[in-house]
C-alpha cells in the first residue's frame, strides 16, 4: 500500500501569548496562530509535548535567566525536530509556562524520527533540565483546541 501525497502550504509563524490562572498559579501561554485553520491536519498528525522541569521560577513561572538557558536548548530541538524547511518534519505549535514547568508543544508527521532526535537527547544527557515527552496520536488536533481556539477569532 502506497502513502498518500498531499500538498502542503506551510503556515507562517504568527505568535500569540496569552496569560491564564490554574489552581491559583499564573500560566504564560504562547501559541503559534499560524496553525489555526492548517491543513490537511492529519499530515502532523501525532502531538508531541516535551515538559521541562524549571529551578529558577517566580511564582511558577520562568526566570529570566531559566528562559535564556532553555531558549538556546529549544532552539537547536526545534531545528533538529523540524529537519528541513522545505518539507518538515515537526510544525512548533507553542509553549506553556505553569507550576515550575515548561513545556514546549510540536506537531509532528514522522513520530519515530522525532522519537529517535529525543531518545539519543536523552541517552546523551544533552538537557540543561530534566525533561520527559509524550507523543499521541491525535489526526484531527484535538489536543491543540485548548491553545488555538482561543486564538482563532483574533
Amino acid at each position: 500500500m502506497s502513502e498518500k501525497e498531499f500538498e502542503i502550504i506551510l503556515p507562517e509563524e504568527k505568535f500569540y501569548t496569552m496569560t491564564a490562572e490554574e489552581d491559583g498559579k499564573p500560566a504564560v501561554i504562547c501559541v503559534n496562530g499560524g496553525l489555526c485553520g492548517f491543513e490537511p491536519k492529519i499530515v502532523f498528525g501525532w502531538h508531541l509535548s516535551i515538559q521541562f522541569t524549571l529551578q529558577g521560577t517566580d511564582n511558577g513561572l520562568p526566570s529570566k535567566d531559566e528562559l535564556d538557558l532553555l531558549y538556546t536548548f529549544e532552539d537547536g530541538l526545534n531545528n533538529a525536530l523540524k529537519d528541513s524547511e522545505e518539507k518538515p518534519n515537526a510544525l512548533f505549535l507553542g509553549t506553556c509556562n505553569w507550576n515550575d514547568r515548561r513545556e514546549i508543544m510540536f506537531r509532528v508527521n514522522n513520530p519515530e524520527i522525532a522519537d529517535g532526535i529525543l531518545s539519543k537527547i536523552c541517552e546523551r544527557n544533552e538537557t540543561p533540565r530534566a525533561f520527559h515527552y509524550e507523543m499521541d496520536h491525535d489526526p484531527e488536533w484535538l489536543m491543540t483546541e485548548y491553545y488555538l481556539d482561543p486564538i482563532k477569532t483574533k
